[in-house]
Protein backbone atom coordinates (compact mmCIF):
# COMPACT_ATOMS: atom_id res chain seq x y z
CA UNK A 1 0.00 0.00 0.00
CA UNK A 2 0.95 3.49 -0.42
CA UNK A 3 2.74 5.59 2.32
CA UNK A 4 2.64 8.72 0.42
CA UNK A 5 -0.65 9.67 0.09
CA UNK A 6 -1.87 10.03 4.27
CA UNK A 7 -4.91 11.15 3.50
CA UNK A 8 -6.55 8.06 2.82
CA UNK A 9 -4.17 5.82 5.13
CA UNK A 10 -6.77 5.40 7.97
CA UNK A 11 -9.16 3.32 5.17
CA UNK A 12 -6.75 0.43 5.80
CA UNK A 13 -6.67 0.93 9.66
CA UNK A 14 -7.15 -2.14 11.29
CA UNK A 15 -7.33 -4.10 8.08
CA UNK A 16 -5.36 -7.56 7.97
CA UNK A 17 -3.40 -7.09 3.98
CA UNK A 18 -2.02 -9.81 2.64
CA UNK A 19 -0.10 -9.19 -0.61
CA UNK A 20 -0.26 -11.78 -3.32
CA UNK A 21 1.41 -11.94 -6.36
CA UNK A 22 -0.82 -12.22 -9.77
CA UNK A 23 0.35 -13.28 -13.07
CA UNK A 24 -1.78 -10.94 -15.51
CA UNK A 25 -1.94 -10.88 -19.29
CA UNK A 26 -0.42 -8.18 -20.59
CA UNK A 27 -3.10 -6.61 -22.23
CA UNK A 28 -5.13 -6.84 -19.11
CA UNK A 29 -2.76 -4.83 -17.23
CA UNK A 30 -2.59 -2.44 -19.54
CA UNK A 31 -6.54 -1.99 -19.58
CA UNK A 32 -6.17 -1.60 -15.60
CA UNK A 33 -3.25 0.86 -16.13
CA UNK A 34 -5.32 2.98 -19.07
CA UNK A 35 -8.72 2.63 -16.52
CA UNK A 36 -6.62 4.42 -13.73
CA UNK A 37 -5.21 6.65 -15.47
CA UNK A 38 -8.58 7.60 -17.39
CA UNK A 39 -10.06 8.14 -13.56
CA UNK A 40 -7.50 9.78 -12.47
CA UNK A 41 -7.13 7.24 -9.51
CA UNK A 42 -3.43 6.97 -9.92
CA UNK A 43 -2.82 10.36 -8.43
CA UNK A 44 -5.40 10.29 -5.42
CA UNK A 45 -4.61 6.30 -4.69
CA UNK A 46 -1.01 5.65 -5.94
CA UNK A 47 0.05 1.86 -6.54
CA UNK A 48 -3.60 1.24 -4.34
CA UNK A 49 -5.44 2.21 -7.39
CA UNK A 50 -5.06 -1.66 -8.56
CA UNK A 51 -7.06 -2.23 -5.66
CA UNK A 52 -10.12 -0.83 -6.75
CA UNK A 53 -10.37 -2.65 -9.92
CA UNK A 54 -9.87 -5.90 -8.07
CA UNK A 55 -12.98 -4.01 -5.59
CA UNK A 56 -15.41 -3.29 -8.09
CA UNK A 57 -14.27 -6.82 -10.14
CA UNK A 58 -15.30 -8.66 -6.83
CA UNK A 59 -18.16 -6.64 -6.04
CA UNK A 60 -19.39 -7.29 -9.69
CA UNK A 61 -18.54 -11.04 -9.49
CA UNK A 62 -20.86 -11.28 -6.17
CA UNK A 63 -23.86 -9.56 -7.53
CA UNK A 64 -23.79 -12.01 -10.57
CA UNK A 65 -23.60 -14.64 -8.39
CA UNK A 66 -26.33 -13.14 -6.28
CA UNK A 67 -28.83 -13.01 -8.99
CA UNK A 68 -28.05 -16.56 -10.14
CA UNK A 69 -28.99 -17.97 -6.80
CA UNK A 70 -31.94 -16.21 -6.81
CA UNK A 71 -33.35 -12.95 -4.43
CA UNK A 72 -31.67 -12.82 -1.10
CA UNK A 73 -32.59 -11.23 1.65
CA UNK A 74 -31.00 -7.68 0.74
CA UNK A 75 -32.32 -7.45 -2.66
CA UNK A 76 -36.33 -8.48 -1.18
CA UNK A 77 -35.68 -5.11 1.10
CA UNK A 78 -34.49 -3.53 -1.80
CA UNK A 79 -37.30 -4.70 -3.86
CA UNK A 80 -40.03 -4.08 -0.84
CA UNK A 81 -37.92 -0.41 -0.61
CA UNK A 82 -38.37 0.67 -4.18
CA UNK A 83 -42.14 -0.92 -4.78
CA UNK A 84 -42.75 1.77 -1.86
CA UNK A 85 -41.48 4.32 -3.23
CA UNK A 86 -42.72 3.67 -6.56
CA UNK A 87 -46.32 3.54 -4.66
CA UNK A 88 -45.77 6.77 -3.09
CA UNK A 89 -44.71 7.92 -6.32
CA UNK A 90 -47.98 7.00 -8.11
CA UNK A 91 -49.95 8.19 -5.37
CA UNK A 92 -48.16 12.04 -5.65
CA UNK A 93 -49.00 11.54 -9.58
CA UNK A 94 -52.73 10.80 -8.64
CA UNK A 95 -53.05 13.82 -6.57
CA UNK A 96 -51.20 15.93 -9.39
CA UNK A 97 -53.38 14.80 -11.51
CA UNK A 98 -56.32 15.04 -9.54
CA UNK A 99 -55.21 18.66 -8.79
CA UNK A 100 -54.23 19.85 -12.69
CA UNK A 101 -57.99 18.73 -13.59
CA UNK A 102 -59.39 21.09 -10.70
CA UNK A 103 -57.47 23.84 -11.85
CA UNK A 104 -57.98 23.10 -15.25
CA UNK A 105 -62.19 23.65 -14.16
CA UNK A 106 -61.33 26.16 -12.17
CA UNK A 107 -59.21 28.58 -14.81
CA UNK A 108 -62.17 27.23 -17.12
CA UNK A 109 -64.61 28.58 -14.73
CA UNK A 110 -62.72 32.03 -14.41
CA UNK A 111 -62.53 32.76 -18.10
CA UNK A 112 -66.84 32.49 -18.03
CA UNK A 113 -66.97 34.72 -14.83
CA UNK A 114 -64.63 36.89 -16.84
CA UNK A 115 -66.51 37.06 -20.19
CA UNK A 116 -69.81 37.65 -18.42
CA UNK A 117 -68.54 40.57 -16.39
CA UNK A 118 -66.81 42.20 -19.58
CA UNK A 119 -70.48 41.72 -21.30
CA UNK A 120 -71.95 43.03 -18.54
CA UNK A 121 -69.56 45.98 -18.47
CA UNK A 122 -70.49 46.67 -22.10
CA UNK A 123 -74.18 46.67 -21.44
CA UNK A 124 -73.83 49.34 -18.80
CA UNK A 125 -71.41 51.47 -20.65
CA UNK A 126 -74.36 51.58 -23.31
CA UNK A 127 -76.71 52.53 -20.63
CA UNK A 128 -74.78 55.06 -19.75
CA UNK A 129 -73.68 56.31 -22.92
CA UNK A 130 -78.05 56.45 -23.87
CA UNK A 131 -78.35 58.26 -20.16
CA UNK A 132 -76.26 60.30 -20.48
CA UNK A 133 -77.93 61.72 -24.07
CA UNK A 134 -81.21 61.51 -22.52
CA UNK A 135 -79.54 64.07 -20.13
CA UNK A 136 -78.98 66.17 -22.78
CA UNK A 137 -81.95 65.95 -24.39
CA UNK A 138 -83.90 67.09 -20.96
CA UNK A 139 -81.01 69.90 -20.44
CA UNK A 140 -82.23 71.25 -23.98
CA UNK A 141 -85.70 71.08 -23.39
CA UNK A 142 -85.24 72.76 -20.04
CA UNK A 143 -83.38 75.26 -21.42
CA UNK A 144 -85.93 75.63 -24.42
CA UNK A 145 -88.85 76.68 -21.73
CA UNK A 146 -89.52 79.98 -20.49
CA UNK A 147 -88.32 80.28 -17.09
CA UNK A 148 -91.03 82.41 -15.52
CA UNK A 149 -93.76 80.10 -16.37
CA UNK A 150 -95.36 79.39 -13.20
CA UNK A 151 -96.76 75.84 -13.26
CA UNK A 152 -99.11 74.17 -10.40
CA UNK A 153 -97.55 71.19 -8.85
CA UNK A 154 -101.53 69.55 -9.36
CA UNK A 155 -101.72 70.66 -13.23
CA UNK A 156 -104.46 73.07 -11.54
CA UNK A 157 -103.97 75.36 -14.41
CA UNK A 158 -105.41 73.31 -17.15
CA UNK A 159 -103.00 74.67 -19.45
CA UNK A 160 -99.77 72.29 -21.48
CA UNK A 161 -97.78 70.42 -19.13
CA UNK A 162 -94.00 70.72 -18.91
CA UNK A 163 -91.21 68.98 -20.36
CA UNK A 164 -90.12 66.69 -17.08
CA UNK A 165 -86.99 68.43 -15.46
CA UNK A 166 -85.97 65.02 -13.66
CA UNK A 167 -85.49 61.43 -15.73
CA UNK A 168 -88.14 59.29 -14.95
CA UNK A 169 -84.60 56.55 -13.75
CA UNK A 170 -84.24 59.14 -10.85
CA UNK A 171 -85.92 57.83 -7.90
CA UNK A 172 -84.12 60.17 -5.62
CA UNK A 173 -86.46 62.90 -7.21
CA UNK A 174 -89.03 62.52 -4.59
CA UNK A 175 -92.35 61.71 -7.29
CA UNK A 176 -91.50 64.73 -9.25
CA UNK A 177 -91.33 62.89 -12.60
CA UNK A 178 -94.91 61.02 -11.47
CA UNK A 179 -96.38 64.87 -10.91
CA UNK A 180 -95.68 65.40 -14.40
CA UNK A 181 -96.67 62.00 -16.13
CA UNK A 182 -100.44 62.92 -14.55
CA UNK A 183 -100.22 66.09 -15.68
CA UNK A 184 -99.65 65.13 -19.19
CA UNK A 185 -101.89 62.31 -18.73
CA UNK A 186 -104.85 64.53 -17.74
CA UNK A 187 -103.78 67.26 -19.99
CA UNK A 188 -104.03 64.65 -23.07
CA UNK A 189 -107.65 63.78 -21.17
CA UNK A 190 -109.10 66.95 -21.23
CA UNK A 191 -108.74 67.76 -25.08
Amino acid sequence: MSADRPLYAHLFDGVATREVRLRLLEETYEQARALIEAQSWAETWGEDAFLIIFAHGLAYLRAELAREHGPGADDMDETARLRGEWMAAEAQYAVMKFRAYTLTEENRRLRWSLTAAERQLALAEQRLAQFRSEVQVLKAQLAAQPSNAAISPMCSSGGPAPAPVVAPHDHHAGGTWLRQLWCRLTNRARR
